[in-house]
């Protein structure tokens, strides 16, 4: 039978997700259990677990694509109804396969960009290009430091950011860069 895999809730406050990369590629079988796609919301990546055994058919939303809650993410074809249709009422529909909310964002050639969700939303509200970030974390993953230090280079004089043995530490550079260093 198929079926449309909608964008599950999958915390009290979550209203939407954005796909960070699908795991099963269309036209690909899967396993119960098995993860199908990476979903990122507003305070972790998660991988979205198949609930039954079937074959991905169509992939609804794209990579880099931001749903809402309850909007179509794929059609499968599953061996098994019963799983994917815990929880709701008997005879309920299929929910709507709204567009994308957001189109999806293409990925640099070649590589996968790897980001924290807080480094996302510090770039975005600074106005930075994940692109343009060189991560440090594991893996070359894109962190929180690392958008403070891209943030600092942009911006000029202001608040930097340096990694101690004991923590980290902020302060503000001013003067002409000669001359004697105050630390209060």
């Amino acid at each position: 039978m198929t079926r449309t895999l909608a964008l599950p809730r999958l915390g009290e406050t979550m209203e939407e997700a954005t796909v960070v990369r699908w795991l099963v590629a269309q036209g690909d079988a899967f396993r119960r259990g098995q993860a199908i796609v990476e979903l990122e919301t507003d305070k972790t990546v998660v991988e979205y677990p198949a609930l039954g055994d079937g074959v991905l058919v169509e992939i609804l939303a794209g990579e880099g694509a931001r749903l809402p809650v309850g909007a179509a993410l794929a059609r499968a074809t599953v061996a098994d109804e019963g799983d994917w249709t815990e929880g709701a009422p008997a005879g309920a529909a299929e929910p709507p396969s709204p567009p994308p909310v957001e189109a999806p964002r293409p990925a640099p050639a070649g590589t996968r960009l790897r980001a924290t969700p807080v480094a996302r939303r510090l770039a975005r509200q600074a106005g930075l290009s994940l692109d343009t970030i060189a991560g440090t974390g594991r893996c070359g993953r894109i962190e929180r430091r690392d958008v403070e230090r891209a943030e600092g280079a942009e911006h000029g004089p202001g608040p930097r950011f340096f990694d101690l043995p004991g923590g980290r530490m902020a302060c503000d550079l001013a003067g002409p860069g000669s001359g004697e260093t105050t630390l209060l």
